[in-house]
């Protein structure tokens, strides 16, 4: 985590509870987590026994934070993060009939104000 340079520290205690549930869910899953910032929830899923895990961001620094968690955990073996545009490559996976057995998704916020509303649609 770099609190100097970071936007944030990736790890949000409102989603506590969600990073436990997924426990009942990936147990020798391979798992995909689309804009996965520093990690957390591909963290958690590794240590919940998935079978694999990539997790992609468009931030190469969210990235190469997400790659010294993993380290850091253990779980690098388990882990892998690229620095992608997630909408990119789920519509070319999508094209492609990729599956996954579990996917979480925590895209950005598209609008910020009621103002901004139409530009917050996006279609894969």
């Amino acid at each position: 985590m770099d609190i100097e340079n970071g936007q944030k520290t990736g790890y949000f205690l409102d989603q506590q509870d969600n990073r436990r549930e997924i426990e009942h869910i990936v147990k020798g899953a391979d798992v995909l987590e689309a804009f996965c910032y520093t990690g957390t929830f591909s963290m958690h899923a590794a240590h919940y026994g998935a079978k694999k895990v990539l997790g992609l961001d468009i931030s190469e620094f969210a990235v190469k934070t997400a790659e010294r968690n993993a380290e850091l955990n253990g779980l690098q073996d388990i882990c892998q993060f690229n620095a992608v545009n997630a909408f990119d490559a789920l519509k070319q996976w999508s094209k492609e009939d990729k599956k996954w057995d579990v996917v979480m998704i925590d895209p950005p916020a598209f609008t910020k104000t009621r103002a901004n509303i139409q530009k917050g649609h996006y279609r894969l």
